[in-house]
């Protein structure tokens, strides 16, 4: 799967953030993500993708990090 930064104006970045191989697990019942931006102790915006797989007696989570 592709991620693509979000722009304020609309629309996506022309290239994509990342790449993300993601396991294709038919007990999978929702999967969601979510961007958010920090800052880091050198002052730098870091992004950060929250990706979370919903299954029957588990949640998993994977975070993807961009400086």
């Amino acid at each position: 799967m592709l991620v693509w930064k979000i722009l304020a104006s609309g629309g996506v970045e022309e290239d994509p953030v990342c790449d993300v191989e993601l396991d294709n697990s038919p007990n999978s019942t929702l999967f969601t993500m979510k961007g958010i931006s920090s800052n880091n102790l050198t002052g730098s915006d870091t992004e950060h993708v929250i990706m979370m797989h919903l299954f029957p007696e588990q949640v998993k989570f994977a975070k993807l990090t961009r400086s």
